[in-house]
Formats: structure tokens, C-alpha cells, sequence
């Protein structure tokens, strides 16, 4: 079985929404289990504190789920009656949901870690992940700005207040808490960097609706990093000339 992506990234790259993409693969076996062995442990002795920061467990939970990725990928990918396609894998990884279906992946429970950063973490733990809840409202492999139309695929809405509410929120935090969390808050921003800029986006809505989110980015946002290139964007939207696929379905 082969599995593609929406977007994204390694490292749940997108989150973080690691499906688990056709390529080589890491010599796991060498290591089978460290991560997630480093990630429980970190993990029990951060609840069993009465403080401490969420952000180096985090990161050994991606650790931990891209190991696990891993081990479920080869195992998907074993010829029939290869030893390995029987091999037996532990899918469970607290604060983690993972997918063996048609899309493969690991990707963080948001609840689960919103919730340990309201116990037990820092003001930036929390800001994280309340920002994390905002990306991820309804699925922790889907931004909300983004309409799921198969298992690893879907189209963006350019004209949802969310693409607007979620980077605002990720510019803020990035500007408050710039040594917190910076390659995961990069990602999230990059994410929306790479909706409006991309040749050829998929679109859920027709033209009108895609030049109207275009106008709404650039008066929210007029100094954005990204603002020129989405200034021609829209000129090209409105002299009918844009490359985007409009009412697009992706696949």
C-alpha cells in the first residue's frame, strides 16, 4: 500500500501530519523502542513533578512516533510472506494518535498535550498548544483550514476566518515566545506560507471565494513575510490568470 500526504512534513512535520511517506527508511531495528522508552520515562517523571516544561517530552514523543512510523511502514511495505509483514508492532503511544489504515501516521493528541501543559507546564507550554487547538479544532492530522477529501488529501480554504485566526496566532506566539517550541511554531507558519504561495493550490472554493481570502490575508496581514508574492497572487486572481485549481478535488 502506498500512502501520500497533503502536505506535509517528517518529524510530524506539519505537524506535523506525518503520513508515512513512500522512502527509505531508518535502520530502526538497532534502536527498537529507544525513543519511545526515553519518551515514557520523561514523561512519567514530568506528571510525577509539580512543574515543569512540556516542550523536551514533546520532542521525544515525535522522536518516539516517527520510530513508530517507521516500524509500522516496513511492516506495511514487506513483501507477502516476508517474516516482516507479520511482524508484530505496538501501535499504542500515550498522547499520540496512530492510523494503520489507508493513511499511516502518528500525530500528538492535542487534548492530551493541552491539558498536561494546563497541569503541569510553563505560560509558553500552554500558548503552544492552545495554538496547536486552534490549527487542529476537529482532527489532529487536519488543519482547520484545510477540507479533508480522501484519506491523505484535501483542498484549502482560502476564505475561512481560521486561515486568518490560526496565523495570527502563530505570528504572535512567534514574536512573545521566540525561543519556545521554534521549529514546530516555523512548520505552522510555513504551512500557511505554502497555501497562499504554491503553484497550482488546490482550492475548495471557486475564484470569487479565492480572491476574497487573498484580501482578507493581505488586510489582515500587510507585512507579512509572504505579503508581495500574495499581492501577485491576487492580481493574477482578479485579471484571471491564477494558476490555482478552483473547487479542486485533490487525490
Amino acid at each position: 500500500m502506498t500512502s501520500t500526504s497533503t502536505h506535509r512534513r517528517s518529524a510530524l512535520g506539519t505537524w506535523v501530519l506525518v503520513c508515512l511517506l513512500a522512502g527509505p527508511l531508518t535502520a530502526w531495528a538497532q534502536k527498537k523502542d529507544s525513543s519511545r522508552a526515553k519518551y515514557l520515562a520523561e514523561l512519567s517523571k514530568l506528571k510525577r513533578a509539580k512543574k515543569g516544561s512540556v516542550e523536551p517530552v514533546f520532542h521525544l514523543g515525535l522522536a518516539a512516533a516517527q520510530e513508530l512510523q517507521e516500524q509500522i511502514m516496513e511492516r506495511d511495505e514487506a513483501p507477502a510472506g516476508d517474516p516482516k509483514a507479520k511482524t508484530p508492532v505496538n501501535t499504542k503511544l500515550e498522547g499520540f494518535n496512530v492510523s494503520t489504515g489507508e493513511a499511516l501516521y502518528a500525530v500528538p493528541r492535542t487534548a492530551y498535550f493541552l491539558a498536561l501543559a494546563r497541569k503541569k507546564g510553563t505560560p509558553e507550554d500552554i500558548a503552544f498548544f492552545e495554538n496547536i487547538q486552534r490549527t487542529f479544532p476537529e482532527h489532529d492530522a487536519w488543519p482547520a483550514f484545510v477540507e479533508q477529501q480522501t484519506d491523505y488529501s484535501g483542498c484549502t480554504l482560502y476564505n475561512s476566518p481560521e486561515l486568518i485566526s490560526v496565523y495570527r496566532g502563530w505570528s504572535e506566539f512567534a514574536a512573545k515566545y521566540p525561543k519556545a517550541y521554534p521549529e514546530e511554531v516555523a512548520k505552522e507558519l510555513e504551512r500557511i506560507h505554502e497555501a497562499m504561495t504554491q503553484e497550482e493550490g488546490c482550492a475548495c472554493e471557486k475564484a470569487e471565494g479565492v480572491t476574497a481570502g487573498f484580501e482578507a490575508f493581505l488586510k489582515a496581514f500587510p507585512k507579512a513575510p509572504i505579503a508581495d508574492t500574495v499581492k501577485a497572487r491576487l492580481e493574477a486572481l482578479r485579471a484571471g490568470k491564477s494558476d490555482i485549481r478552483f473547487e479542486c478535488q485533490s487525490g
